[in-house]
């Protein structure tokens, strides 16, 4: 298993892994697959996020501010 604390090595990780749980400030965590990173420049608000489609099928996104630490399943978990 593969666990980060850092929001920049966490978007790097998903393009290798594909699935993850996401574990946010406020204590809730998303487990999904990985959709892709938005930049500042990619995100309509200007805010860098991570996005997913979690497992109920809901795209969720992922900011810096809101992101505590990522897990991914060693790759062969």
């Amino acid at each position: 298993m593969i666990k980060t604390s850092d929001f920049h090595e966490a978007r790097n990780l998903p393009f290798e892994k594909k699935v993850g749980a996401f574990t946010m400030s406020d204590g809730a965590i998303a487990t999904g697959s990985f959709l892709n990173f938005e930049s500042e420049y990619d995100s309509p608000d200007g805010v860098p996020c991570l996005c997913l489609r979690t497992t109920e099928s809901a795209a969720v996104c992922i900011t810096e501010d809101e992101f505590e630490s990522a897990t991914f399943p060693d790759e062969d978990a």
